[in-house]
């Protein structure tokens, strides 16, 4: 224990007296057990130790923290990238005993789960409730679901329904120094910095999770399972392009090549052809009555690509056989020679055949059997390289292999690992793929969680340390300024000419911020004018305020002062658009009505609008992490942004992700700068996940006299095997606010329910037949479907009543409610009887699939600062509290939205407040709007 600052023996003694002698290991030969994972590398650890609870969990780490001793978390020891070894000797976190499934509540769509469950059990104990986790990587059947998180694991049907950062709403974390915090909710939203994003994926560096809120889904309603013979790799590769590019989203889709088939044949005898090049297990899901035409519509795709044979599962027991070679892969493999070393390259889903053509020159060139299986759908290859380990000389070649493999994929803009994990194996080649800046970002992250580097160390980050990060003349940016130095205003014309620094009050009269002036406005019109600027803001002290059309500058908490306004509209390009991959890439100021346009004469769509959509830029709604009525379907922006190129407070260029759909190489930071409001650094490029048009799209218009109605429709609808597009509700008092004629004219005391439906035409059929019945069963008075133009409107309708709530300020507060699936009526009803309280108007709107209400408060007095519309705040955070949610004020006078900071009072905040003073140390970007330093 070369970094301990006790010794064995006390060591020992300390975490015997944590959770009991009997749960500790410290003899040679117990220890030999959880020297290995699945890579077959080896590292003694000094002492394994067995918690029950939590409490135990936090003793453990307190005594790590006293004694500076490396803790790796551990479950079942499945990972394939060294993750969970004690490469620096110190206490293995064994979380088996872990393993209860505390809560499966199929209304809310939610588990809470400790980290030791089987992926698997949990399995087992959905499917007879009609449920399901989505993650099921090929050994779930061994893998523990904190294991998944730790490696953010996906599997075969991550391609249609996300990977673990997907279906994680919340954890219990233990941090470095044994302090228990809650991180995320339980519901389906957050507020403050999404930490989640860094923490799913991170190998247990930076926290350990001691229980996990997950998100769970209807099984579908019927499956389509088929396998597709072809003569080359090639014509397989294609296929799985052209299937995507028809705009079907298969539950799954796989491929084998010859060398795997044979091995899988061998071992199991699932039925694969032994004389094709690759086969391609495709497998369809949803709506019976769409899956017909679906499956006809891939069969035709396959034969065009010359497929040998296209065989249909047409019971259980031959899906289940086909499955069954696909997850036997790898144990096949491991027959065909004494040890195998499998890959993780992740590619752009259209690189995928030349990626395939590129491992195969490289096993030719250094005289190996590689096999290939693949996610095919989202260019996820596993290279799987036979070998004998017994050989030096032949496991040296392996090795070389292995960084070439690694280095093409880098080559074709992929990514070191899709769902493997970085840890010891990768490590050392993630220079390939990030700069010195962008893996010292992840070490001040990994600082600001783990101060004292005990978590996990030596994991996913190299340990060479990058220069700190300078001004462009050298000079550290903390360091004062010399005399005669020019003033900011010098600096700014200098580098971005007159025309672009404007200080005339009358121009910036349309900029002020909570009525403060900017002293200046900025205008840089490429991403190197934006790191200049913020090099000299730093050298000055002064603040910057990102812009992109202003539209959001009034909401959520207020800045601590007036500061230089960065406009980026003049960054307003679509730099690509790569239509067969469904990616675009946009810079931050392009406006979002104007990229739906471009996408729209192509057939695609980026499927994230908020309501103000007509002004907002794209990197306003990311940083600000807003959405729309899609979000029921499609998920927020961290679902939808693949990558963001981003400039630090420190005036440097980072990336985060990028164009491939899964990516677990390094901390996942991208989410992190999503929703933060530009206080991490400024969001300058976005790399986004399309989607293309629906065939058909309708939408239902249903009024109810009662929310108990409107409440019953929509839980029916989500415990159906229906999946629309949006819920939306609008009350009587809402439609009114937007004034005559502009809304949908409502009756007094009415409600309506707007339901999005997208898809094919046989989709949209079955979902408008039974919402209908749904709507007249549940008492609706009036059912409408709209389509074409008619449908349009409505919803330009409804983005009008939104915009209008928004707009309140200065006489009224906007707020924003989110609770359990199932107590949205109880919050409706408990908002109603607080403004009626406190002698308030109300007009309530929502998203009721995600349980999202925007409650909007107003008096008819001049003074909405009076005591009743605080004492209305205060109620309705209590009751969404009491519910299992939260609320926040989302816009108002900045006395209102000051005095209500929600985020302040989280068990994480203090964790916000470290990231944000390590990051920006000078507190220079947007000072004061999440977290205050």
């Amino acid at each position: 224990m070369p970094y301990s600052k006790m010794d064995r023996k006390e060591l020992v003694k300390a975490l015997a007296e944590a959770v009991g002698p009997e749960d500790v290991l410290t003899s040679p030969r117990d220890l030999v057990a959880y020297s290995y994972d699945a890579t077959g590398k080896r590292c003694l650890p000094d002492v394994v130790v067995f918690p029950t609870s939590t409490a135990e969990v936090s003793a453990i780490m307190r005594v790590a923290h006293r004694g500076g001793i490396p803790v790796v978390a551990r479950g079942a020891g499945t990972n394939l990238s060294g993750g969970t070894l004690a490469s620096q000797g110190g206490i293995i976190l064994e979380l088996s005993r872990l393993n209860r499934i505390l809560d499966i509540d199929t209304a809310r769509h939610r588990a809470v789960v400790e980290p030791g469950v089987v992926n698997l059990d949990l399995q087992n104990a959905l499917q007879p409730l009609g449920f399901m986790f989505a993650p099921d990587p090929a050994s779930q059947k061994s893998c523990t679901l904190g294991g998944n998180l730790g490696e953010d694991a996906g599997g075969p049907h991550c391609l249609k329904y996300g990977v673990t950062s997907n279906h994680v709403c919340g954890l219990e974390l233990v941090l470095a120094d044994g302090q228990v915090v809650q991180v995320g909710t339980s519901v389906d939203d957050s507020y403050g910095y999404d930490l989640l994003g860094p923490l799913v994926g991170s190998e247990g560096t930076l926290g350990i999770a001691t229980k996990l809120v997950l998100r769970i889904g209807r099984l579908p309603e019927s499956f389509q399972t088929m396998l597709a013979s072809f003569e080359t790799l090639e014509a397989a590769g294609q296929a799985v392009s052209d299937i995507i590019a028809a705009g079907l989203v298969p539950g799954a889709l796989e491929l084998m090549d010859a060398p795997v088939v044979r091995a899988v044949e061998a071992s199991v005898a699932a039925g694969y052809p032994l004389d094709a090049e690759a086969v391609l297990l495709i497998e369809l899901d949803g709506l019976k009555d769409a899956l017909a035409p679906q499956a006809q519509r891939v069969v035709e795709i396959c034969h065009s690509h010359n497929a040998r044979e296209v065989r249909l599962a047409h019971t259980a027991a031959e899906r289940d056989g086909l499955w069954r070679g696909r997850r036997g892969a790898f144990g096949a493999v491991a027959r065909v020679r004494p040890a195998y070393s499998v890959q993780d390259a992740t590619v752009p889903r259209t690189r995928l055949v030349p990626m395939l053509r590129e491992v195969g020159r490289i096993a030719q060139r250094h005289q190996l059997l590689i096999g290939n299986v693949a996610h095919a759908g989202d260019g996820n290859l596993h290279p799987l390289i036979m070998f004998d380990n017994r050989d030096p000389e032949e496991s040296a070649r392996v090795e070389r292999a292995g960084r070439e493999i690694l280095a093409a994929c880098i080559a074709l803009e992929g990514t070191l690992s899709g769902e493997h994990g970085i840890g010891l194996e990768k490590r050392e080649s993630m220079p390939l793929m990030f700069s010195p800046s962008e893996l010292e970002l992840m070490r001040q992250v990994k600082s600001a969680f783990d101060p004292g580097q005990i978590l996990n160390p030596g994991k996913v980050i190299p340990q060479e340390r990058a220069s700190p990060a300078a001004t462009g003349d050298g000079e550290a940016i903390s360091a004062p300024l010399p005399e005669g130095t020019k003033s900011l205003y010098d600096e700014l014309v200098e580098i971005l000419g007159p025309d672009n620094v404007l200080t005339d009050p009358q121009e910036l009269a349309a900029y002020q911020v909570d009525g403060r002036l900017p002293p200046q406005l900025v205008l840089p019109s490429h991403i190197d004018h934006i790191c200049q600027v913020v090099r000299a803001a730093n050298r000055h002290g002064m603040p910057l305020i990102p812009w992109g059309n202003g539209s959001k500058q009034a909401l959520g908490l207020p800045l601590a002062g007036a500061g230089t306004v960065l406009s980026l509209r003049r960054m307003n390009r679509l730099l690509e658009l790569d239509a067969p991959n469904l990616t675009a890439e946009a810079e931050a100021g392009i406006g979002h009505a104007e990229l739906q346009r471009e996408l729209a004469r192509h057939g695609l769509c980026f499927p994230l609008e908020p309501a103000d959509v007509e002004q907002a830029t794209l990197g306003g709604s990311l940083a600000t992490n807003s959405s729309g009525p899609g979000r029921l379907a499609h998920g927020t922006a961290r679902d939808l942004v693949l990558g963001v190129t981003v400039v630090t407070p420190q005036g440097e260029v980072i990336r985060a992700g990028g164009k491939t759909v899964k990516n677990v190489a390094g901390y996942d930071l991208r989410k992190l700068f999503l929703g933060s409001w530009g206080t991490l650094g400024i969001i300058a490029r976005a790399i986004l996940r399309l989607s293309y048009l629906p065939e058909d799209r309708r939408t239902l218009l249903l009024r109810f006299s009662a929310i108990e109605g409107m409440c019953r429709v929509v839980g029916h609808i989500l415990d159906s095997f229906l999946h629309p597009e949006s819920m939306e509700l609008i009350d009587f008092t809402a439609d009114r606010m937007s004034g005559p004629g502009a809304g949908f004219e409502l009756q007094e005391g009415e409600l309506m329910l707007l339901v999005g439906i997208a898809g094919s035409r046989e989709v949209v059929h079955r979902h408008i037949a039974e919402i209908r019945a749904l709507g007249e069963a549940s008492g609706a008075q009036g059912v409408m479907v709209l389509a074409g133009a008619e449908e349009k409107k409505a919803w330009a309708r409804q983005r009008r009543i939104q915009l209008s709530s928004l707009r309140l300020a200065p006489r009224g507060v906007r707020g924003k409610a989110t609770v359990p699936l199932d107590k949205i009526g109880d919050m409706f009803q408990e908002i109603r009887e607080a403004a009626a309280r406190h002698r308030l108007q109300v007009g309530i709107t929502g998203h009721a699939g995600s349980g999202i209400l925007y409650p909007c408060l107003f008096s008819e007095g001049p003074n909405v600062l009076d005591s009743e519309v605080l004492a209305a705040l205060a109620d309705l955070t209590q009751c969404a509290h009491k519910l299992g949610g939260f609320f926040v004020v989302e816009s108002g006078p900045p006395e209102v939205r000051q005095a209500h900071d929600p985020i302040s009072q989280r068990s994480d905040y203090e964790l916000m407040r470290r990231l944000k003073q390590t990051l920006d140390p000078n507190n220079i970007l947007n000072p004061g709007k999440v977290v205050r330093t």
